[in-house]
């Protein structure tokens, strides 16, 4: 799996597209929801600690298809309390959940996700592998050893090679993207107001 900084970084291009559409009291509270929600899936290792194994269920339920879909609907649903449109924030948060389980889908070395779980329990993983694997524990040296690893320091270094790039073009893109959004909505507002006229 690409590394907790990786996933960040996915975060940050999230919170940088919709950063314009919230007050500004709003956008600590955005950035970290947008970071928190890019690395949510790797919650699976949580339940690794109790059974002495962190991997032992990582990349299973949490990294599907269907759980993308349930923080969509559950974030849709609850930025209903500030009024906000529930389906571009859904979809914005489906997005962004579903980067991180994309990225996992691009490590060398690696098993995949459960994509299709719970309808599969075959694992997925691209044709394609670009990250390398950041590793949590190794029996022979602990978890914390391992963490801050020399494999696991180039892992880091590596993804910020990758994605660094690529945050800086959604950084320049934000604001045209925030446009073509914009022009989507009232657009689909048009046909549904003109439907329901007639």
């Amino acid at each position: 799996m690409p590394s907790p900084v990786g996933h960040a970084i996915a975060g940050l291009c999230g919170y940088t597209l919709v950063a314009r559409d919230v007050a500004p009291r709003y956008r600590k509270a955005l950035l970290l929801a947008s970071v928190a929600i890019a690395n949510l899936p790797d919650i699976d290792i949580l339940p690794g600690i109790f059974a002495g194994d962190l991997g032992r269920f990582h990349r299973q339920g949490t990294h599907s298809l269907v759980a993308s879909l349930a923080i969509g609907l559950f974030v849709g649903l609850w930025v209903k309390r500030w009024k906000w449109s529930s389906l571009p924030w859904g979809v914005w948060a489906f997005t962004l959940y579903l980067s991180h389980i994309l990225l996992d889908m691009l490590v060398e070395s690696s098993r995949g996700v459960q994509f299709f779980w719970p309808f599969s329990d075959d694992y997925f993983i691209l044709p394609i592998t670009i990250f390398r694997s950041f590793k949590y524990s190794a029996s022979a040296i602990g978890t914390i050893q391992t963490i801050f690893s020399f494999n696991n320091t180039l892992t880091v270094l590596w993804e910020m090679v990758l994605l660094l790039p690529i945050f800086l073009l959604v950084q320049n893109f934000a604001g045209r993207f925030r446009q073509f959004r914009q022009s989507v909505q009232f657009k689909l507002a048009y046909l549904f107001n003109g439907k329901q006229r007639r």
